[in-house]
């Protein structure tokens, strides 16, 4: 990723530490967080679940 991409996000994390409430703040690091870990268990799944025909072309 490049560096401007990866600023982006921690602009706009720095940006919600100075201007939005812990609360409202918090919430939104869980989603993200929640976001994130469905993502992986998503592709986790994916990846799983071609291991038969991974073993079958070998």
């Amino acid at each position: 990723m490049s560096e401007s991409l990866n600023r982006q996000p921690a602009d706009v994390h720095a940006d919600h530490l100075a201007t939005w409430a812990p609360a409202a703040l918090q919430v939104n690091i869980d989603q993200r967080q929640r976001r994130v870990d469905e993502t992986v268990l998503r592709e986790v799944e994916r990846w799983v679940g071609q291991q038969p025909a991974i073993a079958a072309c070998q």
